[in-house]
């Protein structure tokens, strides 16, 4: 499926933007009395920004329509003026969006490509502040400089595993043999990066920060040390979609599954934040895999009863949509399950990422990255930082042995664009968004996505924190950025009002792309829901 990225949308901040017609009648009548006063644009600032789980720096890509045929019956073309007018916009329109998909795409690779330059950048700049330190310091530390070179070689053993990544996709340009069969979205970045890099490109921060990221995603979804981080988060994801939309036709709940009910005891924050902290320093001793439950209380039906049967019997795998696939794990164990998984993912980090690792893994471990060579802060100990961690823990290709013949697949592209249009409506049995709706600009939007492509008694599972990636745009962009942050109660509200129907809720903690062996944790305590479209 071809990339298609939102245009941003310009004009004032908040309720204003929603209008009556669309979204503001999902929210409580008392927040939309007034529409608000915009608020004045920040200056753009020097600023390293960083929004995690997704990329919004691929270029704009309006959607186009096709013209219509304007022959008459006798097969001469009546076309006035101004209809081939239109259909010159059109074309040109079309051309000037691939453009950008193409320079969005060269520009990523460019990114990727120049890590070994800005990661050793880092390096020096520690070096540089060691030796501005007096003798008599440096005695106190002889062990720096040797910590200097042992960044050194984490950041050039990075770089080795980009460059694998940025050379697989080096002769996918369009129209070359090597680029049949390839994802059609990633072909031509090799291309363009090398314009860019002629033409005297620079990185900037915020981008070198998100080819970094990169790294712990890998962590995350593909290593032994991830496995505790998957647990606290997929886990809830499959054990739900296993218990409300079986893939063999029959709601069985999953083993060693335990029932909660109303009544459970709720999990405090410090509660939480102990037992996590507990949870990565058992991880860390066991080399990452200690896997722990932490459930709040329910407020709907027991997870471990069956909650819905309307899939029971179907003769085909039902299908699901993994919005924010990311590296594609969540996407991978799904089908291994039997489910037909479709991963959407809009960023391109991802997407180059995930095929790397999808299509050109070939045994367990295979490659040494250091994720957490560039964390300087919070170090308990120097072999914390700069420690090896081996991907994959599984190859992909032991995954889908147990994948029957096209069952996973993955959709480029913003999912508005993508699942919004007609040909998608009632087209699937579930949408799965794991740490993936507070990245909206409008969250009521993904809802009214969500419940146009689902199936009446299709399944929304939703797992995660409301972290709204625009909310602070204003501080870092010169650009009008809508953000419509409402809270999960809201949220919850308006589902309802699109036609939902919830049938479990409980809070989770949860980590994201955490360093087990940091001084400090940053958990979220998501909310993790079923909900069932009822009409």
């Amino acid at each position: 499926t071809p990339s298609k990225h939102p245009t941003p949308w310009k004009g004032s901040y908040g309720l204003a933007q929603l209008g009556e017609r669309t979204h503001a009648h999902l929210l409580p009548s008392a927040a939309r009395m007034e529409a608000p006063t915009p608020l004045p644009r920040a200056p753009q600032r020097q600023t390293t920004k960083t929004v995690v789980r997704g990329d919004r720096d691929a270029a704009n890509n309006a959607a186009s329509s096709e013209p219509e045929d304007s022959s008459d019956d006798d097969g001469n073309n009546n076309a006035t003026p101004s209809q081939t007018s239109s259909e010159e916009r059109n074309q040109r329109q079309r051309d000037l969006d691939y453009e950008d998909e193409r320079n969005a795409l060269g520009k990523i690779v460019a990114n990727i490509r120049a890590y070994r330059g800005f990661g050793m950048d880092d390096v020096r700049r520690v070096e540089y502040h060691y030796g501005r330190l007096s003798e008599a310091h440096k005695a106190l530390i002889p062990h720096e400089r040797e910590k200097h070179a042992a960044m050194r070689s984490a950041v050039d053993a990075n770089a080795r595993f980009f460059d694998e990544l940025v050379n697989t996709f080096r002769d996918m340009n369009e129209g070359s043999p090597e680029s049949h069969g390839r994802p059609s979205h990633l072909v031509g970045g090799e291309e363009e990066a090398r314009k860019l890099e002629h033409s005297g490109y620079q990185i900037r921060g915020v981008d070198e920060d998100k080819v970094k990221y990169v790294l712990k995603n890998l962590v995350r979804d593909w290593s032994e040390e991830g496995k505790n981080e998957r647990e606290r988060s997929y886990r809830y994801v499959i054990d739900a979609l296993r218990r409300s939309c079986p893939a063999q036709g029959r709601a069985t709940p999953p083993p060693d599954d335990k029932p909660t009910t109303s009544s459970a005891k709720a999990t405090t924050s410090a509660e939480a934040s102990s037992e996590l902290v507990a949870a990565a320093s058992a991880a860390a001793a066991s080399g990452g895999n200690a896997a722990t439950n932490n459930a709040g209380p329910a407020t709907s039906t027991p997870p471990s009863a069956p909650m819905d049967h309307h899939l029971e019997h179907r003769a085909e795998p039902p299908r699901c949509v993994v919005a924010g696939a990311g590296l594609g794990r969540l996407c991978c164990e799904l089908a291994a399950l039997g489910y037909d998984a479709q991963g959407n993912e809009h960023s391109y980090y991802m997407l180059l990422t995930s095929s790397f690792v999808l299509n050109h893994t070939q045994r367990r471990h295979q490659w040494r990255i250091h994720p957490w060579a560039h964390q300087s802060c919070n170090v308990a100990r120097d072999s914390d930082q700069l420690r090896c961690v081996t991907i994959p823990d599984v190859t992909p290709g032991e995954l889908a042995c147990r994948v029957s013949p096209g069952l996973l697949s993955m959709c480029a592209g913003d999912f508005v664009e993508v699942y919004g249009v007609p040909e998608q409506a009632g087209a699937y049995d579930a949408v799965i968004t794991c740490f993936f709706m507070d990245t909206a600009h409008n969250v009521l939007e993904y809802l009214e996505v969500i419940r146009h492509m689902l199936k009446v008694g299709g399944i929304w599972i939703n797992h995660g924190p409301l972290l709204y990636h625009w909310a602070d745009a204003f501080q870092y962009l010169s650009t009008d950025e809508l953000s419509i942050e409402i809270s999960l109660e809201t949220m919850h509200a308006a589902a309802q009002k699109l036609g939902f129907e919830c049938l479990h809720q409980e809070m989770a903690v949860s980590p994201y792309t955490s360093n087990v062996h940091s001084m400090m944790q940053t958990i979220y305590n998501c909310s993790s829901s079923t909900m069932v479209k009822r009409r």
